[in-house]
């Protein structure tokens, strides 16, 4: 009876165990939402996050329909922004009615460019990148005095400085076959003069016969030499445009390192990224869902950081309205 016992009570704890090892094994597959806040995951159809109390799972965009996710405040698809009962630029609360925000002052519906008359919630015109608000007058000023945008643009001037400095053209192989032919005939012709010269004097002295004195001829004028470019004292062009180039791995290895900034809201990550937009080709890579955007104004959550990476094509954008 003991003997039976003890099997039974062995087999209870065998099953015991086994429970609790697919139990464990279903945790690891569950495809419970993880926290965009702070990355723990969460038991499935649960609304806020258990470790820090944020809202989990995505959302739907009232305008689109489209999904999106806690903490952006603009729909990625329409464009629409996602704010709702508060300043769309500093996020203050405000009442319905209100025209202007008591916090920050801007018009509850949108800020005009004067540049192109663009309607937008945002600091910088997303059309023409002009500042339109205070804060972002203030983020321009700012930048001066930020060491990585002072390193960045450093290189730009340096960059710049490169189409001012002095470019010897490498002649073609015509160019330099003519060169060398002038040389050699203008050689050849020492050559027979000097040989001339020295016959004359042996025929005078061999037949007793005075060499007859004559005038000097006057000396002609010296003839140019060819116009040979000595390359060793000049750049030419190829070197030029390999120093352009190692520049450019250099502005965007300082790019790169914008990437490791995070903002405290949406707004304040484009004021910087905007503030610092570089002149030319140039996209912004988001760290978000790593997509590539014109600028920082078309990313839901540009708060976690991004880039500004050049490109070297033309890029046709769908805007928002669908309109190329």
């Amino acid at each position: 009876m003991d003997s039976y016992q003890n099997r039974s009570l062995h087999r209870e704890r065998e099953l015991e165990k086994e429970k609790t090892k697919q139990k464990e094994q279903q945790k690891k597959t569950d495809t419970g939402h993880v926290c965009s806040n702070c990355g723990t995951r969460n038991e499935p159809g649960a609304k806020f996050c258990e470790e820090c109390g944020a809202a989990l799972g995505s959302f739907n965009c009232k305008n689109c329909g489209a999904e999106y996710q806690p903490g952006q405040d603009l729909c990625e698809k329409c464009g629409a922004s996602l704010v709702e009962n508060a300043c769309k630029f500093c996020y203050a609360q405000v009442e319905p009615g209100d025209k202007f925000c008591p916090e920050c002052g801007n018009p509850a519906d949108g800020i005009k460019c004067g540049k192109c008359a663009t309607v937008s919630f945002f600091d910088f015109c997303p059309n023409c990148n002009n500042p339109l608000t205070e804060a972002a007058l203030l983020e321009i000023e700012k930048s001066k005095n930020d060491p990585q945008i002072q390193a960045i643009n450093s290189l730009f001037e340096e960059f710049e400085a490169i189409d001012e400095e002095e470019v010897e053209e490498e002649p073609s192989i015509q160019e330099k076959m003519q060169a060398r032919l002038q040389e050699e005939m203008e050689k050849e012709r020492e050559k027979t003069q000097a040989k001339f010269e020295q016959m004359r004097r042996d025929f005078s002295k061999a037949s007793g016969i005075p060499e007859q004195r004559r005038e000097k001829p006057k000396p002609a004028p010296p003839k140019p030499k060819p116009n040979v470019p000595v390359f060793k004292e000049k750049k030419n062009r190829a070197e030029l445009e390999a120093k352009k180039k190692e520049i450019l791995k250099r502005i965007q290895a300082e790019m790169d390192k914008l990437k490791e900034k995070t903002f405290s809201d949406p707004q304040a990550a484009r004021r910087y990224f905007n503030a610092n937009k570089p002149d030319g080709n140039y996209v912004w890579n988001c760290n978000f869902n790593d997509s590539i955007h014109p600028d920082p104004n078309n990313c839901g959550k540009p708060q976690k950081g991004g880039r500004w990476v050049v490109v070297y094509e033309d890029i046709e954008w769908v805007g928002h309205d669908g309109s190329a």
